[in-house]
């Protein structure tokens, strides 16, 4: 009977720890405009405004919730403005730097592992599965009811365990989704194209070891390759 009271609290115990495992774990998408003030650099040719920044490590912890933990990894901030009549494209192409590739940026923030969780599952499953399945080869034994307890209230105790490795693997799911969309919506990974009167931001990201201060960015009407501007950026100092 002490048994039978023993295994029946840890089970009580692992539901009520449960769902505090089940809670989705936070990412916070902020803005570019929440770091968008001093800016190192600024200029304007043909009637278009750049700016451009490098974001400390405060910046980049808050953008990105604390997800990036590569101090190797250097963001740069652009904000373009088209006060021009003419449609001008923005490109990664024209930035003379050396760029980490948009996936390379997505497999360092996303930190949650969605497979493991869900190969969790399948092992809570066996676990949970396991004893009834010797519960019930030796109830075709004729096996007394009281032996076949423990074998039961372990499998209750295992359920706890299946269920949150299934939650683990859903909040995973959730949190990568998050992560996702809002790098995709930051960063800078295809041509864009800023109409008159429109302004772009997005971000860039370099290695310290391809990284400089200054560099050049290149960019062309939509229409005419070869009517262009370029700006000579400096982020060594404050404007």
């Amino acid at each position: 009977m002490k048994n039978s009271m023993r295994f029946f609290g840890l089970f009580l115990v692992g539901l009520v720890l449960l769902p505090s495992c089940m809670r989705v774990p936070s990412y916070r998408c902020r803005s570019l405009k929440s770091v968008s003030n001093n800016f190192m650099y600024r200029d304007v040719e043909k009637n278009v405004v750049m700016r451009a920044k490098k974001l400390s490590e405060a910046e980049k912890s808050y953008l990105f919730d604390t997800r990036i933990r590569d101090n190797d990894l250097q963001v740069i901030y652009f904000s373009i403005h088209n006060l021009s009549d003419e449609l001008y494209i923005f490109s990664h192409d024209g930035i003379c730097l050396e760029l980490v590739p948009y996936k390379n940026v997505m497999r360092i923030l996303k930190k949650t592992n969605t497979v493991s969780r869900f190969v969790g599952v399948g092992v809570g499953a066996t676990i949970v599965a396991s004893p009834y399945i010797a519960a019930s080869c030796l109830m075709g034994q004729g096996i007394p009811g009281i032996v076949l307890f423990p074998f039961i209230a372990a499998a209750m105790i295992a359920l706890p365990l299946g269920i949150t490795f299934l939650a683990q693997g859903i909040k995973s799911i959730v949190i990568n989704s998050r992560i996702t969309k809002d790098l995709t919506e930051k960063i800078l990974d295809k041509p864009v194209i800023i109409s008159s009167g429109e302004q772009y931001e997005g971000l860039v990201f370099v290695r310290s070891s391809d990284y400089t201060p200054q560099f050049v960015v290149r960019m062309h009407e939509k229409n005419n390759a070869v009517n262009g501007i370029t700006f000579h950026v400096d982020l060594g100092q404050k404007n």
